[in-house]
């Protein structure tokens, strides 16, 4: 039991540790939504096919930290690599100055089977401390050693605790899962372990790992005809410019890079050092923009307030009041330092926070609402296919937005996409928040970065948008699209994961896929997507943060092993029709009932959340119930190869919207349920009633 529950433990954190260090170091793999997080689960499954396979007994101690040292090795390698794409709207703003040009065909296939090849030995350690005892007491064991690691690693994000820690954890915990075995395998699994952590903490020296991305900083660059010129922007410079390029000092400000790409600047615009500093003038205006207007007023809300560019603007302004939130609180942390120091400023209230959430819950009103630069470079959580800004910039967030706004105010809204498919899907979000197309300051007024809008009860009507633009919504955010449909780079990916997969499970299984068990595959495949619209729904309501994703996953968990022991109990199978219909139900509201509205009322919050659990308890009754019988580390790894699947189908919300994954979901719970009851069905009544063992 102890083993099943290192065994949880080590495959959670190792999940989540991967999930967030190879995307920080490779910031590719961010943009292929669950490309690492289904390559763990073919790791996962496929390793666990091999659990009582010669192979398979192989895995000693060592092999975990091996595994993930091998990561963090290919992880080095694949940062100086320059991975060549074509879609802009698909892997926005990246940026590379490697001269070694791959594919991006090649390196996606090669990044999915390493990870997945990584993961075999702790698939595997916890398919043989499953098979060691029959019923469900082990997999209660890896469910609880599976929330433990989902605290662990939660509490690891709130200190945020440095890549080292992740994987020493994670090969640590791997150790613990295998057997006994001699001396020397376990002294070798612990030199593993140290060697994993010692590279991982060279390859991420310098920086700050927040809970949502991998945090560095670097000096601001000025030329005379340019201004500021962003990091990104170096190679492009000719002769003359890089004559005339120089350095500002650390005093006037500073790049924060995420993900070793340049993200934002932390500069001093106030008239001093414009005066020292001619060439910060242009950058100034884009800040400054939003107050130009008559009677600005004096009370100002900055969603995505950044190091304090913006509030500093908002005081030079003359603002009374400034409320800046920001959802990292290592960027907020940076601000601190800024050389005008807007956040120590007492006019100034800082709030760590989601910008969707502060407003759903704000009750104040402001004369003027700055939506600032959100371009995210991250996902917002590894089983969600939407970034971690995208619900900020829907049409949703801006009708809350508007109820926040003073009689007179104005909301403005800034993004550095010059395309205009982007502006006529802003222009058109915009407009049916407030009823009346947005006026573009950026047409008639300078913006060094990119497009500015402004709407409000007093603000002149601008250009309105093209017949059939369509606008961001909750239910299809995804800002970076344009139109609804997987884009062919993403369906490479989904034919190559694919294949991939069917290469690992063959493999592993053996001629015939042997071992497979079809009900827990369909129920795997249901319970990713139902995970996956959990976390899109709650996040509105509750926001996109570290915290809430940590309580949903981790309430999954614990709902998972509640469902576990009930399925344990004494006749539980006599329950597996009401669970189906009561699943049936859950979908029902899950689908149609809105739950927006529903966490506006007393109590809704808690009705909301209830909401979202009852299908996933229910779907974890009837797999707990399937994991009670013979062979449950087939029925686990076939479960994780179904989630593989779900996670492969979670593109379709690209194409239909995050809604339409409950239906889907619903299809592939219901073939799991009637493929369960046939094969029963077939076994009472059969010749031979009884089933042999899968090896």
């Amino acid at each position: 039991m102890i083993r099943a529950a290192a065994a949880g433990a080590a495959t959670l954190v190792a999940e989540l540790a991967l999930i967030r260090y190879l995307p920080g170091q490779i910031r590719l793999l961010g943009y292929f939504s669950n490309l690492v997080l289904l390559a763990c689960f073919l790791g996962f499954g496929s390793g666990m096919l091999l659990a009582r396979r010669p192979l398979g007994r192989r895995f000693g101690p060592e092999a975990p930290a091996l595994g993930l040292l091998l990561l963090v090795l290919l992880a080095a390698l694949g940062r100086g690599l320059n991975i060549g794409s074509s879609l802009s709207e698909v892997i926005f703003l990246e940026y590379r100055f490697a001269s070694r040009v791959v594919p991006l065909a090649p390196f996606l296939a090669a990044s999915f089977a390493a990870i997945a090849a990584a993961n075999l030995p702790l698939g595997a350690l916890t398919g043989r401390s499953l098979a060691e005892r029959e019923g469900l007491g082990a997999y209660a064991a890896n469910l609880a050693g599976s929330l433990a690691g989902s605290l662990l690693f939660a509490a690891g994000s709130a200190l945020a605790a440095p890549p080292w820690t992740w994987f020493l954890a994670a090969g640590a915990l791997g150790g613990l899962a295998a057997p006994k075995a001699a001396g020397a395998r376990r002294a070798g699994a612990l030199a593993a372990c140290a060697a994993c952590a010692v590279l991982a903490a060279r390859f991420s020296a310098g920086a700050v790992w927040s809970p949502y991305q991998k945090i560095s900083t670097g000096p601001l660059r000025v030329t005379r005809e340019l201004g500021l010129v962003q990091e990104w922007f170096l190679p492009s410079l000719n002769d003359s410019q890089r004559r005339d390029l120089r350095e500002l000092p650390p005093s006037d400000g500073l790049t924060v890079r995420v993900n070793d790409d340049s993200y934002q600047t932390m500069v001093d615009l106030s008239d001093a050092s414009i005066k020292r500093s001619p060439e910060l003038a242009n950058l100034r205006r884009q800040y400054d923009l939003p107050f130009l207007r008559k009677n600005p007023g004096r009370e100002v809300l900055i969603l995505g307030a950044g190091t304090g560019n913006d509030a500093a603007a908002a005081l030079r302004a003359g603002a009374s009041r400034v409320v800046a939130v920001e959802i990292d609180p290592v960027i907020v942390a940076l601000g601190m330092g800024h050389p005008e120091r807007p956040y120590s400023d007492p006019r100034t209230t800082v709030v760590a926070d989601d910008a969707r959430r502060f407003l759903a819950r704000d009750r104040s009103h402001y004369d003027t609402i700055i939506f600032g630069l959100l371009d995210s470079h991250v996902l917002m959580s590894g089983k969600s296919p939407v970034r971690l800004d995208s619900f900020v910039f829907t049409r949703e967030s801006f009708a809350l937005a508007r109820l926040r706004l003073k009689r007179g105010g104005a909301l403005m809204v800034s993004h550095a996409v010059g395309s205009e498919w982007f502006s006529d899907r802003m222009r058109r979000t915009l407009t049916e928040a407030f009823g009346r197309p947005p006026v573009e300051l950026s047409k008639t007024l300078y913006h060094p970065i990119g497009r500015a809008y402004a709407t409000g009860a007093t603000m002149p009507a601008g250009k309105p948008a093209p017949e059939g633009s369509m606008p961001n919504t909750d239910d299809w955010p995804f800002l970076y699209l344009n139109g609804r449909g997987v884009p062919s780079e993403y369906l490479f990916a989904l034919l190559m994961m694919a294949a991939l997969s069917l290469a690992f499970t063959r493999l592993s299984a053996g001629p015939g896929l042997k071992g497979l068990d079809a009900p827990a595959f369909f129920y795997g495949a249901g319970f990713m997507l139902l995970e996956t619209r959990a976390v899109t729904a709650l996040a509105p309501l509750f926001g996109s943060t570290w915290q809430v994703n940590s309580l949903v996953f981790g309430g999954v968990l614990l709902a998972a092993l509640l469902a576990t022991a009930a399925a344990a109990a004494r006749g539980a199978d006599r329950y597996r029709l009401h669970a189906a219909g009561l699943l049936a139900l859950g979908l029902l509201v899950l689908r149609f009932l809105p739950l927006d509205r529903l966490a506006s009322a007393p109590g809704g919050s808690w009705a909301a959340l209830a909401a979202v659990a009852w299908p996933i308890a229910c779907g974890g009754f009837l797999f707990s119930r399937r994991m009670s019988k013979t062979a449950p580390e087939l029925r686990l790894a076939s479960n994780l190869l179904g989630a593989m699947a779900g996670g492969m189908l979670e593109y379709s919300s690209l194409a239909f919207g995050l809604a339409a994954l409950v239906p889907l979901a619903a299809a592939l719970y219901f073939a799991g349920f009637r493929l369960e009851r046939s094969t029963s069905h077939s076994a009472r009544s059969g010749p031979s009633s009884s089933a042999s063992r899968p090896s």
